[in-house]
């Protein structure tokens, strides 16, 4: 038991630090450059993110609960998928996207970052999947702080965001090659195995790209509406939200593997569904607070005194991202019954929501108007996986 306590906290804490790494570069970016900067490379993220999630092809969850499929099904998919995906936006945003030269460099590069990004968390995924997190925690916590050295050192000296991009993208590949190397032997194209895992896949990733959108939607608009600078600020609004989730992802991921064998025994499965219901809450209220408390030292600490006149804003996504942590925890119950159609049917609600508010108040209301769109969505997600979940774990036989 102490084991798996110390690999938790092991595994829990280089989750959040590489999820950190992340947030760093763009609170760097805010410090060193400008706020309008830090929107642009806001704006590749919010582009790439849902494309990655697409071509994921259900790995997250699969790899856990289904052994049907060979890991090189999931890197060739991926591979082809997101080659084909790199071609066409590029073509879309060099001849659509009514921006400068330096602005468009930086959001393709951006958007090659998070797509290298994307095949080391695939291993990671078969790390997990064979409970070898502790091998996990030491490749995130070597690449979270390659990432943070290199972007800080260049662009607190040379200022370049293009030139420091480059080299993390290096660094990804060289994470890849590496562990390409290691699994070559089992590395095979399969067709029809690949062709099968896309059709099973597929739904699963479709829930992630959706789920995206959720928050990505609102820096569309932003973008549409407003400009780069307001993109920045919101996406700063989101540090806590961002950084909390993937906490939340990173217990998700550690506890699964454990009960997934344990599934058919009801009283066990109910218990669990009263401690996520109330643990979490013990320590989300005192957090919630805290920040309260010290918000002004937070956020000049962090970003600048400019984004003080956004508490308000900053405060209500705080609150309202308590209701998608649960939700997160609420997706283990979900994901292990494998009732993966609700998930997506979660998700098609909430973009419709998303999209719907983010036309009708951030026209209008600008920031104000994303953060209200960021709350009904956390709220109706919320509602929509405890009621399934309470289904599923109680009133099921």
């Amino acid at each position: 038991m102490m084991n798996k306590i110390k690999s938790f906290s092991l595994f829990t804490m280089t989750n959040f630090l590489y999820s950190f790494s992340q947030w760093i570069i763009l609170i760097i970016i805010l410090k060193f450059i400008d706020v309008e900067t830090m929107g642009v490379y806001s704006l590749g993220i919010a582009i790439s993110a849902p494309i990655v999630l697409i071509t994921t092809f259900g790995s997250n969850v699969l790899l856990i609960t289904n052994k049907e499929f060979t890991f090189s099904n999931y890197f060739y998919n991926k591979l082809v998928v997101q080659g084909i995906f790199y071609l066409i936006l590029i073509l879309i945003i060099i001849t659509i996207f009514k921006k400068d030269t330096y602005t468009i460099a930086i959001i393709l590069l951006v958007i090659l970052f998070k797509f290298t990004s994307s095949f080391i968390d695939l291993f990671f995924i078969e790390n997990i999947a064979n409970k070898l997190h502790n091998k996990v925690a030491i490749y995130k916590i070597t690449l979270a702080m390659g990432y943070i050295i290199i972007n800080f050192s260049i662009i607190y000296f040379l200022e370049s965001i293009i030139i420091a991009t480059l080299l993390s993208i290096n660094l990804n590949l060289i994470f890849i090659i590496v562990l390409v190397k290691r699994s070559i032997n089992n590395m095979k194209l399969d067709r029809t195995e690949m062709k099968k895992l896309m059709s099973l896949g597929v739904p699963i990733s479709t829930t992630l790209f959706l789920s995206s959108l959720n928050t990505n939607v609102p820096k569309y608009a932003l973008e549409i509406f407003t400009n780069s600078y307001y993109v920045g600020v919101f996406t700063s609004l989101l540090f806590f939200y961002s950084v909390g989730n993937q906490m939340f992802f990173s217990i998700n991921n550690f506890i699964l593997p454990y009960i997934r064998e344990y599934k058919n025994e009801q009283k066990l499965m109910q218990k669990l569904f009263i401690k996520i219901m109330f643990i979490p809450i013990l320590f989300y209220i005192p957090l919630v607070m805290l920040f309260y408390i010290f918000i002004d030292y937070i956020v000049i600490s962090l970003f600048s005194a400019e984004l003080l006149i956004y508490k308000k804003e900053m405060i209500i996504i705080i609150i309202a991202s308590g209701f998608i942590y649960y939700s997160i925890l609420f997706d283990i119950f979900i994901n292990l019954f494998q009732r993966y159609k609700f998930n997506t049917l979660v998700q098609i609600t909430s973009v419709l929501i998303v999209t719907l508010c983010s036309l009708l108040f951030i026209k209008s209301l600008g920031i104000l108007g994303a953060t209200i769109t960021f709350s009904i969505y956390c709220i109706t997600v919320f509602i929509l996986k405890f009621i399934y979940s309470y289904v599923i774990i109680f009133r099921s036989k």
